[in-house]
Order: C-alpha cells, then structure tokens, then sequence
C-alpha cells in the first residue's frame, strides 16, 4: 500500500503532477496573438514568449486581430489569443465579443480560443468581469514572463490543443 500524500491546510495548494518548471519550455510551436496598443509591451511579449519556445503575432488593435483571425498568413489560426483591456478604439471587452462572434459564425469548423486578458485592471470585481466576458484567464500587468507561459502552457493543455496542427 502507498503511503499516504502529507495532509495539507486549507490555505495550501497541492501542486504536485499539475505543470513541471522545465514543461514551460514545451511552448514550441504554439502561436499566440498578442492585441495590446502600446508598442513597448508588444516587443516585451514577443521577446519573453519567444524564449519559451512560443510564435508569436502582435497587433496593435481589434481590427487587425480580426483580419488575421479572419484569414490567417499561414491558413492557421493561433493557438491562444492575449487581449489587453484598456485600448483606446475598443477595449479587449469589445475585440473578444468580436472574436467570439467570428467563431460562432465558423461553426464546428473552429472552436473557441482560449483567451487571455492581459491587463493593468487587477481587482478582483476585474477578473470576475473578464472571466464573465468569455476570457479563461485574467493576467495582471505587468506580467512575470514565467507566469504568462505558465498561464498559456495550462490552456494548451486544457483545451487539448497539439501545437502546430
């Protein structure tokens, strides 16, 4: 008979088996698009993701992340999408109802993204709004780049998403 796991309190969490450190490299090839209107933090993305093994796409509007949604460059859609909230057109809010509504009219073809809001709003009433709007996770800015991998790799894997298919 195995020995019992330790008895843990409830203010702990047993992370035993969720995601290894060294996983946080199996980002290769999973393709992300980042939608955030300042520059500096699209370049930050694409150098931190990168080192995780990621592709990565970033626009600095909705309309540019629905153009490529709608016709991908590679006939590939990306894996994951991370939304910042405040832009100054249209909010992250706006573009993900948008996002969804271009799923929805794709059918069975494609399911929905997983979706990230990446912001500097990081209440809790926040995350509890974006978690409502159809994100699956709320990240807040600034964002350590091995919580952000963490954050994608557990996507991927709840989704069941097989990086470059």
């Amino acid at each position: 008979m195995a020995p019992a796991p330790p008895a843990v309190t409830s203010r702990e969490v047993r992370t035993e088996g969720v995601i290894l450190w060294d996983q946080v490299l199996l980002l290769k090839g999973v393709s992300v698009l980042v939608v955030d209107d300042q520059e500096e933090a699209r370049v930050l993305l694409i150098e931190e993701l990168s080192e995780y093994g990621a592709h990565v796409t970033t626009v600095s509007s909705g309309a540019e992340a629905l153009a490529i949604l709608s016709r991908p460059p590679d006939g590939r859609r990306p894996d994951v999408l991370i939304l910042d909230i405040a832009m100054p057109d249209e909010d992250g809010y706006a573009v993900l109802k948008k996002v969804r509504a271009l799923e929805a009219g794709q059918g069975a073809v494609a399911p929905q993204m997983p979706a990230i809001a990446l912001t500097a709003y990081a209440r809790t009433e926040d995350r509890f709004r974006a978690l409502q709007a159809s994100f699956q996770m709320h990240v807040a800015k600034p964002a350590e780049p091995t919580e952000l991998a963490l954050v994608i790799l557990s996507l991927i894997k709840r989704f069941g998403i097989k990086p470059g298919s």
